[in-house]
C-alpha cells in the first residue's frame, strides 16, 4: 500500500479521481483504494508555540495578558504544536482527528511508501512535511507529488516518476525560514504597537509597506497644490475629421504673453504634412497571465469584482483540474509544458475552437529563464461546463480561456498602421491612426486593440490650424487602482511612469523571479484582504484608500520606529529566494530579523496616542436613533438603557456546531442595518453535515438577540417596492425590509421608535410608504393621549449613512 498526504480534503478527493485503476471508498479521514491510502491535512496541523508557551512554568489554564516584558523575543529553538484554531470547537476537533488518521495510516506496516501531495509551493511542503516529522515514527521512502495542475495524466506522471521529498528541501527551508520570519516580527510587532496604543494592531512587515504605500499616495493627493500653466493647442475639422495639435511647448502662468505670441507665430506660419507613412503590422496579443496581472485585467475590465474573489475562484478551478496552479510570478511557459499545451489545444478544438496551434519556437511564449516553481496561467484539457460555474468562476475561467486561445491562435491579427507628420514653424506633430483588417486572434479576445481612424491627407497638403493658449492645471497623483498597486508591487524598484507596464526587461524578469518583490503571488492578495478586514485600507469602485485606522497605525509605527523601507521588505524576500536555492541558511533569515526587530525596540520609550476606540460611533443606532460605538468586547448603543448591542465574539452558533462566531466592525454594520451576515461551512455537532446560515440582528424585544436561519432564500426576500436612495430594490428581511444595494444600506425596521411609540410595519405597509403614501399609525400625543394619524416616509442623513424617517404630512396653508 502507498499513503498519499494531501493539504485538504478536496485536493485528496481530486487526486484520488486521477488515479486510473483504482476504485475509492470513503474512510473516516481518509479514502482507500486496493493500492492506495489518501488522506488530508486540513490546513496547517501544526503551528508555532505562542510567545508564553516557551515559559517553563507556562499554564495553559491562565489567562495571560501581553506585556513589554522579554520584547523582543525570539526562541533558542522554534517548536510546533497541534493547532489549535480559537474559537473553531469544530475545527479544532477536525485537527485532532486528521492527526490520528495520518499517524496511524503512516505507521502501518503495509504502507511502503509515502507520497507527499502538499499544495505545489513553499506553504504547501511545509505544511505536510511538518505532519510527516511529527507523525512518522520509522523510516519510510518519501516521494513528491508537485502538480500544476489536477488532471490524470499530470498525477499518473508524478506517481510514477517517485521523485524524492528530498529534492524539494530548498522549499522547506524556505517557507520554515518565512514562518520563523513572520513570527518574529508579527509576534514582537503586533504586541509591542498594540499595547502603545491601546487598541489591537496587526502588524508585519508586508502589512505595514502596503498600508503605508496607500497612504502615503492619499497623502500626496491630499497636499498637492496644482499648478497652474498654459498649453498652446490647435483644434480644428479636417475632411470631416476632428484633429487636435499641442504643441511640446509649456509656459508658467504668468508667461501667458508668450503662449500668446507662439500660437500666433503657428498660425501665422500655417501647417502642411510632411510624411505620411502607412504600414501593414502584425498586432500581438498580451502574454500568458500572471497571478497578479490576471487579477489587474479582471478589475480593469469586469468593475466591481473584487480581487479576493478572483483568488478565491482561481483556487476552485485549479482543485477541479480545469486550470492550472493558481499562484504564479510568471507569464511564461516551459518546454516542459510543451505537451500539456497540446493537449489543452485538442480539447478546446473539440469543443469548438478553431485556428489554433502550438507555438513551441516563440521566445514571447515558452522561455525557461523567466520561470521559477509555476509557469504562466493556462487552461488545462479538462473543459468545464460554463453554466455550472459561479459568476466569478466563469469570469477567470474565460479570462485565462480567452488569453491563452488568442496567444495560440494560427491566424495573424493585422492592421494598417497610418502616421502622419506635420509641420507647423519649427514643430513637428504627430497622428496616429490604426485600422484593423484581420482578426486574428480578435476572435477570442474581446478587449483587443479598437480602430482609430485618421483624415486622409497627402504628401504636401497644407492643414487649417487655429492655436490658442489653454490655461491647464498639473494633476495630483493617482490613487492605486487594484491594477497599478499590482504593478507596483510586483516591481516596486520600477520608476512611476513605468509602474503599469507589463512588458519586462530580462532583467527586470530575473528580479521578480528572485523575489524582489512586496509579497509574493501566492501571498499578496490574501495580505492586502487582511489589511482590508482589520480596517487600514479600502477598496472602492477598483481604488485603493486608506481608512482612519490605517493612518493611525503608519503614524503609530513610525514613531516607534516599527518600520520598513520598500528595499528592506524586499531584501528580506530575496533572503527567501537564497534559502530555497541553498546559498543562505534559516539561522542567518533568523539574525536578519532579529537585528532588525532589536533596532525597531530602541525606541520603545516613544508615546504614542492613544487609539481605543470607546467615542468612535460606527453607525446610529436604529432601536433609538443613538450612536452605536466599537467597545472593546462589543458593538452597542451609547444611550444607557437601549439594548441595542452586538457582541464581537457571539455563542450563536455554538450550541449547534461548537463553533463561535467573530462578528467584525462591517458585520455589525451589516447587523445594525437589517442584513443578513453569513456563515459558510458550519458542521453540524449532531450530524457531521456542513451548511451554511445566515444570522440577523432582532431588536424587537426587549433584549437584542441573535437569530439564525438555514433559509438561503431569506437572503433575497421579496421586493417591497424601489429604495428612496439608491433606487434599487428593498426586499424584505426576518426583521426589516433592505436595500439590496450592499452598498447603499437603507434599511426600515418592522419594529422601529419614533419618540415613544413603536411603529409596527408590515410588507403592506412598508410598500404604501415607499410609494410616497401616508400610512395610519397610532400615535402618542403630549398628554399621553392615543391617536391615529397618516405618517410618511422621509430620508434623513447622519454621518454620510442615510436612515428612514416618518414624518406627519405637511398641512396647506391657511386661505385667507
Amino acid at each position: 500500500m502507498y499513503l498519499i498526504i494531501a493539504e485538504k480534503r478536496s485536493a485528496a478527493e481530486k487526486v484520488g479521481s486521477c488515479i486510473k485503476g483504482e476504485s475509492f471508498k470513503k474512510g473516516d479521514g481518509f479514502i482507500q483504494s486496493q493500492n492506495y491510502y489518501i488522506t488530508w491535512c486540513a490546513g496547517h496541523l501544526y503551528t508555532l508555540l505562542d510567545l508564553e508557551e516557551y515559559d517553563p512554568n507556562y499554564d495553559p489554564n491562565e489567562k495571560h495578558k501581553w506585556t513589554m516584558d522579554g520584547l523582543p523575543f525570539c526562541p533558542p529553538r522554534f517548536r510546533y504544536k497541534v493547532s489549535q484554531p480559537k474559537g473553531n470547537a469544530s475545527m479544532c476537533a477536525t485537527v485532532r482527528k486528521q492527526t490520528k488518521v495520518i499517524k496511524k495510516l503512516a505507521n502501518d506496516a503495509s504502507v511502503s511508501a509515502i507520497y507527499h501531495c502538499g499544495d505545489s509551493d513553499r506553504e504547501g511542503e511545509v505544511i505536510v512535511r511538518n505532519a510527516v516529522r511529527a507523525l512518522l515514527k520509522s523510516n519510510k521512502p518519501i516521494y513528491r507529488i508537485w502538480l500544476n495542475s489536477y488532471t490524470t495524466e499530470s498525477v499518473m506522471k508524478a506517481l510514477s516518476a517517485k521523485e524524492p521529498d528530498s529534492n524539494y528541501d530548498g522549499w522547506d527551508n524556505a517557507g520554515l525560514a518565512r514562518a520563523h520570519e513572520d513570527w518574529l516580527f508579527g509576534i514582537n510587532g503586533t504586541r509591542y504597537l498594540s499595547l502603545k496604543s491601546g487598541v489591537l494592531l496587526p502588524w508585519g512587515r508586508c502589512k505595514y509597506i502596503i498600508t503605508k504605500a496607500i497612504v502615503d499616495r492619499e497623502r500626496a493627493i491630499t497636499n498637492f497644490v496644482p499648478v497652474d500653466y498654459f498649453a498652446v493647442v490647435s483644434k480644428t475639422n479636417v475632411k470631416g475629421y476632428d484633429i487636435e495639435l499641442t504643441s511640446k511647448k509649456t509656459f508658467d502662468k504668468d508667461s501667458s504673453p508668450d503662449a500668446a505670441a507662439l500660437a500666433n507665430r503657428y498660425n501665422a506660419a500655417g501647417a502642411r504634412v510632411t510624411s505620411v507613412k502607412k504600414d501593414r503590422v502584425t498586432v500581438n496579443p498580451g502574454r500568458l497571465f500572471s497571478t497578479t496581472e490576471l487579477q489587474a485585467f479582471v478589475s480593469s475590465h469586469y468593475k466591481g469584482t473584487d480581487p479576493k474573489e478572483i483568488e478565491a475562484s482561481l483556487e476552485e478551478l485549479y482543485q477541479s483540474g480545469y486550470t492550472t496552479y493558481p499562484r504564479t510570478n510568471s507569464s511564461f511557459l516551459t518546454a516542459s509544458d510543451e505537451h500539456d499545451v497540446d493537449l489543452a489545444i485538442n480539447a478546446l478544438k473539440r469543443a469548438g475552437f478553431q485556428n489554433l496551434v502550438n507555438k513551441p519556437k516563440k521566445k514571447s511564449i515558452y522561455d525557461d529563464s523567466k520561470v521559477d516553481g509555476h509557469s504562466a496561467l493556462t487552461p488545462t484539457s479538462n473543459i468545464p461546463d460554463i453554466s455550472k460555474l459561479s459568476p466569478a468562476q466563469r469570469i477567470t475561467y474565460e479570462c485565462i480561456r480567452n488569453r491563452f486561445l488568442a496567444v495560440f491562435c494560427s491566424e495573424d491579427c493585422l492592421a494598417d498602421k497610418t502616421v502622419i507628420t506635420i509641420r507647423c514653424d519649427d514643430e513637428d506633430f504627430q497622428l496616429t491612426g490604426t485600422i484593423n483588417v484581420a482578426k486574428g486572434w480578435l476572435q477570442y479576445e474581446p478587449f483587443g486593440q479598437k480602430d482609430k481612424e485618421v483624415p486622409p491627407l497627402n504628401d504636401g497638403e497644407s492643414v487649417p490650424v487655429d492655436f490658442k493658449p489653454v490655461k491647464k492645471q498639473t494633476a495630483p497623483p493617482k490613487r492605486f487602482t487594484v491594477a497599478s498597486f499590482g504593478a507596483w508591487c510586483n516591481a516596486p524598484w520600477r520608476n512611476e511612469d513605468d509602474s503599469e507596464k507589463t512588458d519586462y526587461t530580462d532583467e527586470e524578469w530575473k528580479r521578480i523571479l528572485h523575489e524582489a518583490t512586496i509579497c509574493t503571488d501566492a501571498t499578496r492578495t490574501p495580505t492586502i484582504t487582511e489589511c482590508r478586514n482589520v480596517g487600514y485600507i479600502k477598496l472602492s469602485k477598483g481604488t485603493y484608500s486608506p481608512d482612519t485606522k490605517g493612518y493611525q497605525f503608519v503614524d503609530a509605527c513610525e514613531k516607534l520606529g516599527l518600520t520598513f523601507t520598500v528595499k528592506e521588505v524586499m531584501d528580506l524576500s530575496m533572503m527567501l529566494f537564497d534559502v530555497r536555492k541553498g546559498t543562505r541558511t534559516i539561522d542567518e533569515c533568523v539574525k536578519t530579523a532579529m537585528e532588525k526587530l532589536n533596532l525597531m525596540f530602541t525606541h520603545k520609550n516613544a508615546e504614542v496616542e492613544n487609539l481605543r476606540p470607546e467615542n468612535t460611533p460606527i453607525c446610529k443606532c436604529p432601536k433609538c436613533g443613538g450612536n452605536i460605538i466599537e467597545w472593546k468586547e462589543s458593538y452597542s448603543c451609547s444611550n444607557k438603557g437601549c439594548p441595542a448591542v452586538v457582541w464581537k465574539h457571539s455563542k450563536v452558533l455554538e450550541k449547534i456546531n461548537g463553533k463561535k462566531k467573530t462578528f467584525s466592525k462591517k458585520d455589525a454594520i451589516a447587523l445594525f442595518s437589517g442584513k443578513p451576515v453569513s456563515d459558510k461551512g458550519c458542521v453540524s455537532q449532531k450530524t457531521g453535515k456542513t451548511y451554511d446560515c445566515l444570522l440577523y440582528l432582532d431588536l424587537t424585544g426587549e433584549k437584542a438577540q441573535m437569530k439564525i436561519t438555514f433559509d438561503s432564500a431569506a437572503s433575497t426576500g421579496k421586493s417591497v417596492g424601489v429604495c428612496p436612495v439608491c433606487g434599487k430594490k428593498m426586499v424584505e428581511r426576518p426583521n426589516s425590509f433592505s436595500c439590496e444595494n450592499s452598498s447603499c444600506g437603507f434599511t426600515i425596521w418592522k419594529e422601529t421608535k419614533r419618540f415613544s411609540d413603536t411603529l409596527k410595519i408590515d410588507a403592506e405597509k412598508a410598500k404604501q410608504l415607499l410609494d410616497g403614501k401616508g400610512v395610519p399609525f397610532e400615535l402618542t400625543n403630549k398628554k399621553n393621549e392615543k391617536y391615529t394619524t397618516n405618517l410618511l416616509l422621509t430620508v434623513s442623513v447622519y454621518n454620510g449613512k442615510h436612515y428612514p424617517k416618518f414624518d406627519l404630512p405637511v398641512k396647506p396653508p391657511k386661505k385667507y
